[in-house]
């Protein structure tokens, strides 16, 4: 088995993102592993078809990142408590995009990502992004599904 160096973990907010992390967690324990943990803010899209401009007096962006950050910093201090090497990423961005980014910048050689495994109409709607990224990641990617038990 390849021995990983960096391990980035997309994290979304959502149950499945919750047990990628752990499994994300348990390799970086194994091989002694950086494990960056993700969570890209996607950019709001305003209903500027209707007129309604951005209100400039409310930085959005700024407010979503700092939610994020201290949503998710608790789970970041129970890894680094386990003694793993581990740090967050906020950025603002598509998360394919800012997945990607950092796999480059960063060298990541894993990448680990939850999957609700929507199929049919709920997949064509939401679309899926741990799709696009086991699509087009330059590194290996393990996609941990949802469990039935997370699912009920």
């Amino acid at each position: 088995m390849k021995a990983y160096s960096k391990i980035l973990c997309a994290h979304d907010m959502s149950e499945c993102s919750s047990a990628a992390l752990e499994q994300a967690a348990d390799l970086a324990a194994r091989f002694g592993a950086e494990l960056i943990v993700l969570h890209a803010v996607e950019p709001l899209v305003l209903p500027a078809a209707y007129g309604l401009p951005p209100d400039p007096l409310v930085d959005y962006e700024r407010i979503a990142c700092e939610s994020a950050t201290a949503h998710l910093k608790p789970l970041i201090e129970q890894l680094a408590a386990r003694g793993l090497r581990v740090s967050l990423r906020v950025p603002w961005g598509s998360p394919a995009d800012e997945i990607w980014a950092t796999v480059a910048r960063e060298g990541v050689d894993l990448v680990v990502v939850g999957t609700h495994g929507h199929r049919g109409l709920k997949h064509a709607l939401l679309g899926s992004t741990a799709e696009r990224i086991l699509r087009t990641c330059p590194c290996p990617v393990l996609a941990v599904k949802q469990s039935a038990r997370a699912a009920a």
